[in-house]
């Protein structure tokens, strides 16, 4: 009897799910409150994962390309049992940092010959992402007495082993959680333990790694690990596809003209869990204090000076075409005011959202934030032109990926890509910088 009891739960539970599924479904194309959007996406994510089977391949690359670095990337017989897990349950940066962290969390798992898995719960699930080429969505070990973990919280603890010392230590380790939200690729790069792995990856990437080209060698392996993990759930994609038809790029012969703007300072960290006591303490804080006019976290004022670079460079690009659209990404109000009432309304696009730090104590706000972010950071890789600010690794990963997914695939052309220096508000084509420049 308490057997067949338990078999009609289990079909009950299984039927639910169904129906959760179908209603999920139907709610994203009557495209309800975002919020309850992004709910019914996390849930799918969750539940549903093989509802993701549509064959749209915006912003991702076709199979024969991936199968040409997936075969030396690829962790194809992983060791039984071991784990490296990427962790996110709060304070781990930026979508820049956190993506950094990543990338260096699969290195380790390549190098390891271990299982590599994603757990990003904060602000919430990872649910704009799915599994493209790797399945990083499975589950490991948790905490039990028989399992041995190795937690890395300490930034400094990583890089001191991939520059000095072996990962093979904790061989007898089952799980190695890995919580650094910086990299540690370039460190292993140049570690002679390891620099026979990575030598096996200069034919794929077109670059012969060693000290000298180390920044290079990340940038090309940086955008091919991202783009064998991650593609742009169905929901979001199919959104994004219809801005750029609709309003950005309605057509080739439109312009699409992009200024990705970070200014910076307290305004991004309003209703933060971040003090200023423990934004001080931080190690990217630390770095910025040390830029000649750079003290509190900001990336450049708005003044005569740098407004009138920024309106040269958007005046210019949009004078030599007809048909132009501008997209700002910024986590300025004030500036976003100001580039809509000196261009036409109608010419200056933009998708829905607060732009804000996605470290947030307020997990709703901060879990809209991080789509929109991503959603800029998509929107990025399809500009004509692009105006990046100096030292902003979102925008900086955002033009690697540009390369590989834009419609014209620039990577043999010129990028059309410009920085702009926070001293003296300088615009330079990153043509003529490009060795500064793989560095970040």
């Amino acid at each position: 009897m308490l057997m067949r009891l338990n078999s009609k739960k289990q079909l009950v539970l299984i039927l639910a799910i169904f129906l959760i599924c179908v209603a999920l479904y139907f709610q994203s194309k009557l495209k309800k409150s975002i919020y309850i959007y992004t709910l019914g996406e996390q849930s799918l994510w969750k539940f549903c994962p093989a509802i993701e089977t549509d064959e749209n391949r915006q912003f991702d690359i076709d199979d024969k390309t991936v199968s040409s670095f997936s075969k030396v990337l690829n962790i194809s017989q992983p060791r039984r049992d071991k784990y490296v897990v990427w962790r996110c349950d709060g304070g781990c940066g930026g979508f820049a940092d956190r993506l950094r962290g990543i990338v260096s969390g699969y290195i380790w798992a390549w190098i390891l010959n271990r299982k590599f898995v994603i757990r990003h719960t904060k602000p919430c699930p990872l649910w704009i992402f799915y599994p493209n080429h790797y399945n990083w969505n499975q589950s490991y070990p948790e905490f039990t007495s028989s399992k041995k973990h190795a937690i890395y919280y300490k930034v400094s603890k990583v890089l001191t082993l991939a520059s000095n010392e072996t990962l093979e230590q904790y061989d007898d380790v089952d799980v190695i959680l890995f919580y650094s939200n910086l990299d540690s690729t370039r460190d292993l790069m140049v570690n002679p333990k390891y620099l026979k792995h990575f030598k096996k990856l200069s034919p794929v990437l077109g670059v012969d790694i060693n000290r000298e080209t180390v920044n290079l060698a990340y940038k090309e392996l940086f955008t091919r690990i991202f783009l064998f993990l991650f593609k742009l759930n169905r929901n979001v994609r199919k959104e994004l596809s219809e801005f750029l038809e609709q309003k950005a790029k309605p057509d080739q012969k439109t312009m699409l003209v992009c200024a990705q703007l970070r200014v910076g300072g307290d305004t991004m960290f309003q209703n933060s869990w971040v003090s200023k006591y423990q934004l001080a303490q931080m190690a990217w804080k630390n770095v910025i204090s040390k830029i000649p006019g750079i003290t509190d976290g900001t990336f450049f004022t708005l003044d005569n000076g740098s407004l009138a670079q920024i309106w040269r460079f958007l005046n210019t690009s949009v004078a030599s075409t007809k048909d132009w659209r501008i997209y700002l990404m910024t986590d300025s109000e004030q500036l976003r005011k100001l580039v809509s009432e000196r261009f036409s309304h109608s010419r200056v696009v933009d998708l829905p959202g607060e732009v804000t730090h996605i470290d947030r104590s307020n997990e709703e706000a901060s879990c809209l934030s991080m789509r929109k972010m991503i959603q800029d950071w998509y929107v990025m890789t399809q500009c004509d032109r692009l105006l990046l600010t100096e030292g902003s690794k979102y925008g900086i990963l955002a033009s690697w990926l540009r390369e590989w997914i834009h419609p014209y695939n620039l990577r043999h052309r010129d990028t059309q890509l410009y920085v702009l220096f926070r001293k003296d508000f300088k615009i330079v084509s990153v043509k003529k910088m490009h060795h500064v420049f793989a560095g970040m």
